[in-house]
Parts: C-alpha cells; sequence; structure tokens
C-alpha cells in the first residue's frame, strides 16, 4: 500500500513527538514508563509508538501508540497484537482517506 493521495510519511521523530506530547497532555501515570525511552517502529500507515521491554520485564497491557502518517494518533494497549491492530489501524486510515482496502 502507498500514500493514498500523496500523502506523505510522517518523520519518526514527529510520531514521538506527538505521542509524547499527548501523554503529557492526558497526564498519564509514566511510572516505569520512560518517555525517554519511547520507540518508534514503521508499518505501512504510519508508526507504533512505545517503550520497549527491559529484559526479563513482561509487557503485560503495555501502553501502545499507533500514529498514522495524517497525524491520527490512537492509544492502545499489548493486550492486542500489534499484527491485528496494525491491520485496523490501516483499514481506518484507507476509509479516511476514501481508498477501498479491498
Amino acid at each position: 500500500m502507498n500514500d493514498p493521495q500523496g500523502l506523505a510519511r510522517m518523520p519518526e521523530q514527529e510520531a514521538i513527538t506527538m505521542v509524547r506530547r499527548h501523554i503529557m497532555r492526558q497526564g498519564y501515570d509514566t511510572t516505569g514508563y520512560p518517555l525517554s525511552r519511547l520507540r518508534a517502529d514503521r508499518f505501512s500507515v504510519g508508526w507504533m509508538v512505545y517503550v520497549p521491554t527491559r529484559p526479563g520485564e513482561l509487557a503485560v497491557d503495555r501502553a501502545i501508540f499507533y500514529v498514522g502518517d495524517d497525524g491520527e494518533l490512537e492509544h492502545a494497549t499489548s493486550a492486542v497484537a500489534p499484527t491485528v491492530y496494525t491491520a485496523d489501524f490501516e483499514k481506518r486510515f484507507l476509509a479516511r482517506h476514501g481508498v477501498s482496502g479491498d
């Protein structure tokens, strides 16, 4: 899937900054979730932003944020597999841009 309607790919650092600002604005408890360690992994239409776990640490219901190239930000948790969430996120992204996902 390529950028619908010529939408540019959001830079990685912009996605991380958006998530950091969102977390601060919402007042989420970041105990054990150091914002200085936020990481972004690219998927087809945006970025999955999260704090990686440390060795031996379990990621049960860990916060994960999805940021589309169009600036749409969604908050999820590790309770939903990223492969499942990104597929659904992509469908919503395409729908927002009037592109059929079929």
